[in-house]
């Protein structure tokens, strides 16, 4: 199995659509309930494959076949072109122990089978597997109990599971299909094989069932020190099936005064606590930044308007200057001009009287 990526993406608000998100458009086998059925692996192509068979479930298993654990079942297979195996799916019964299983899906039906041409007697796959689309087995008739069992499972999962596309050649090369009732009772071709455990991985599943019922034990211990829950007591006094409220005031109290702290260490650590849901709150953040973003504003306008008052006193300098050198200007220039009023008609004059000189000399 390869765990692509999780479902957190989607938002599961309950089992039932954990369910239906994971076995849409999933391909389903059905196994009488308390019963078992016969399937035909077969190899339609040209090339000689090495096949290998998982069966995910802590109810249903494949009989003849490695158990690899409490919910794993497994075969491989080198198949001929045009040959085939038949094998057994059965129902082992009703499973109790679910809380202590984490494995991901209940009744998840996977095959591999290699790209390239393998030789016979291989045990190994022979270059990359292809991961044909999974399959769903189920009861039939399906029971509400397994229902439920599968819902959980597939809702722990919350995975994808990653596989060729359903219009892959490989699809139509390696298939399954279930066996017709009287098909292969009398005799069985030559081309057509029955699975059949070994010795060894019949060792290996011996341990595999003393772990596992140690485990199954473990798991029943736990549940019985689980508290029980009592049932919701009915009040007579009424005659009628109401349910009756027995929780006092006192009660009540004491509960709440169960839940306060007790000491002053316990009152500190409760109050930072109480500080620090208050700091994460969104709103909190959202308050806190905006506070800081305004501060940050403020200190720009003040600086702003700080160096725009410093541009115009400079600026009023510098016009206040220009005035008083231009006054300057004209008061030296006004001062000229009068001076050059005053000293033309002197000259004049004496011009005149040097004239008038020589004219009495003469």
């Amino acid at each position: 199995m390869t765990i692509v990526s999780p479902l957190s993406t989607i938002t599961i608000t309950h089992y039932v659509q954990a369910t239906q998100i994971f076995r849409q458009g999933k391909r389903i086998l059905k196994i009488p309930l308390n019963g078992q059925r016969k399937f035909e692996l077969k190899n339609n192509g040209y090339k000689s494959r090495y096949v290998e068979v998982s069966l995910y479930s802590c109810r249903l298993s494949i009989l003849e076949s490695r158990r690899n654990s409490i919910d794993e079942f497994e075969f491989s297979v080198y198949l001929k072109p045009k040959y085939s195996l038949i094998f057994t799916v059965a129902d082992r019964g009703r499973v109790e122990y679910t809380n202590e299983w984490t494995f991901a899906n209940e009744g998840l039906f996977g095959i591999r089978a290699t790209e390239r041409e393998c030789v016979e007697g291989q045990t190994t796959p022979n270059g990359p597997s292809l991961q044909l689309p999974y399959m769903v087995v189920t009861l039939d008739p399906e029971t509400d109990s397994y229902r439920t069992f599968c819902e959980d499972k597939d809702y722990n999962a919350e995975m994808v599971l990653e596989h060729i596309p359903r219009n892959h050649p490989m699809n139509k090369i390696i298939t399954i299909e279930p066996v017709p009732k009287g098909k292969y009772e009398k005799t069985v071709p030559e081309n057509v094989t029955v699975l059949k455990l070994n010795e060894k991985d019949e060792e290996d599943n011996k341990e595999m069932e003393s772990w596992i019922a140690e485990r199954v034990r473990i798991a029943m211990e736990k549940r019985k020190n689980w508290p029980k829950k009592e049932p919701p007591k009915l009040d007579s006094s009424k005659g009628s099936r109401t349910l009756r409220n027995d929780v006092s005031v006192s009660n009540t109290a004491k509960s709440q005064k169960k839940n306060e702290p007790n000491t002053t260490e316990q009152q500190q650590m409760h109050k930072l606590m109480e500080q620090y849901l208050e700091y994460s709150q969104p709103e909190c953040i959202t308050r806190k930044i905006s506070d800081m973003v305004d501060k940050l504003n403020d200190e720009r306008d003040q600086m702003y308007q700080e160096n725009k008052d410093e541009k115009s006193e400079a600026k009023s300098l510098s016009e206040n200057s220009k005035s008083t050198l231009k006054s300057e200007k004209t008061t030296r220039s006004e001062s000229i001009r009068k001076s050059e009023k005053v000293d033309l008609p002197q000259l004049k004059n004496e011009g005149k009287k040097k004239q008038k000189k020589k004219c009495v000399i003469s």
